[in-house]
């Protein structure tokens, strides 16, 4: 819609030159059109202030994008930094459970050992009690039967003293192995008790350690835990400043196009403007030829050159007739005539006798005056300061019309001056 405006509004502007020569003929449609061609022409500019804008959008949008970047570069290093520290609890932990593992191996097979010491203790302890039990039994057959006795009935029962000597050793030997079977039976005892204190105590440092690993166990856990939140947190900051980089991107895109599109809309609405321009010359040329031809004098005191026009102000041409590069809008277009600089509040003169055509405001040529000099011929002064004549009124050649300024679409004080003959313009300076 609003493309549709612009083009309206450029529409409007090309039929400028309709509006303001058919002044006298149609009053009516000269306001009618005068009102369109102020209401598009504030629709213009705020396209082109639009146009202006973008690319000081699009400016602090890249810049913004490369505050972004670098963020998203110091993010991505955070969480590859994040994901190396839980690799490294992992591995921390996977050698945890391998030093508990061994350690649970280590404390099972010594409750075995211990267990089976328990049991040799017990079959020693057996075997203790047994052997002495048997000494014991033997010791109570002695005392009972009176060692004496048993001593004489030996001497008694031997054939020669050799016997005798040979039953007495033994008697002896018997009781001293007794006695050396029970000290070796309880120094086993002992030695078994000692060694499963010993493993029990190996057992409590096991458990210690197996209570330690658990513990630091956790402790990794627990670290490794937050390193995963801290990276999930991470990436959802970093999906998010992928979208918001996207969006940015995306915007940045968007105004290429709206942008490349509105410089397409200018040059088809600008060859439309140069059509519809022809169109209204032939118009006014029909309205030219039409109209009685005007009895002003043209040889006045101030005389002209062989075309008998005179140069309305003195000063530098700084811009031609024909194709340029507009210095506001930037589009290429034809320039209608010539732009004289000079100082603002210069006398204006008129090129030549004539009559007041149109003296008027307009948007785009500013203060503004046109005059029919007869034959089909037309001066245009544009970007005035301001105006001293009005439509209908008589002009002399060289007589001040108005002062010059820099109304309208113009970029500092100077003269647009523009002929036409019969609607069609040709360049000024065939005639100045």
């Amino acid at each position: 819609m609003f493309k549709k405006k612009y083009l309206c509004t450029f529409i409007s502007v090309s039929l400028l030159f309709t509006t303001v020569n058919v002044v006298y003929a149609a009053p009516s449609y000269v306001d009618k059109k005068e009102n369109e061609i102020q209401e598009n022409n504030k629709k213009i500019k705020d396209l082109e202030n639009r146009n202006k804008e973008i690319p000081k959008i699009q400016g602090d949008l890249k810049e913004e994008l490369n505050s972004l970047q670098v963020k998203l570069e110091e993010k991505e290093q955070q969480l590859e930094d994040t994901k190396s520290k839980i690799n490294h609890y992992e591995n921390e932990i996977a050698k945890i459970e391998e030093d508990i593992s061994s350690i649970s191996k280590d404390i099972k097979e010594t409750e075995d050992i211990i267990n089976k010491k328990i049991e040799e203790i017990k079959k020693r302890e057996e075997e203790e009690k047994e052997k002495e039990e048997i000494l014991g039994q033997r010791l109570r057959g002695m005392y009972i039967n009176n060692p004496t006795d048993a001593i004489l009935k030996a001497i008694l029962d031997s054939g020669d003293f050799g016997d005798l000597i040979s039953r007495v050793n033994n008697i002896s030997r018997m009781i001293k192995l007794d006695k050396e079977l029970i000290e070796e039976v309880r120094s086993m005892k002992e030695n078994l008790e000692n060694e499963r204190k010993g493993l029990e105590e190996e057992k409590v440092n096991l458990d210690k350690k197996m209570i330690s690993l658990s513990v630091n166990k956790e402790k990794v856990k627990s670290t490794q835990k937050e390193l995963l939140t801290e990276k999930d947190n991470g990436q959802s900051i970093i999906s998010d400043l992928n979208n918001i980089e996207k969006d940015k991107k995306s915007t940045i895109n968007k105004l290429d196009k709206e942008k490349s599109s509105n410089e397409q809309d200018v040059s088809k609405l600008v060859e439309f403007n140069d059509k519809a321009r022809s169109q209204i010359d032939n118009f006014i040329k029909n309205q030219i030829n039409n109209k009685p031809a005007d009895k002003t004098p043209q040889n006045d005191k101030e005389q002209g050159n062989s075309s008998g026009f005179i140069r309305p102000v003195d000063g530098t041409i700084t811009n031609g007739f024909g194709e340029r590069i507009h210095p506001i809008t930037g589009v290429k277009g034809m320039h209608h005539g010539v732009d004289i600089a000079v100082g603002r509040g210069t006398p204006i003169k008129a090129a030549q006798g004539g009559t007041v055509i149109t003296a008027t405001y307009n948007d785009i040529y500013g203060n503004m005056i046109i005059l029919s000099h007869g034959n089909g011929v037309q001066t245009v002064y544009a970007h005035a300061d301001s105006l001293n004549v009005s439509a209908g009124q008589q002009v002399k050649q060289g007589q001040v019309i108005a002062k010059v300024g820099s109304t309208g679409m113009s970029t500092g004080p100077h003269l647009h001056f523009e002929v036409r003959i019969n609607g069609s313009v040709v360049n000024p300076m065939s005639y100045i």
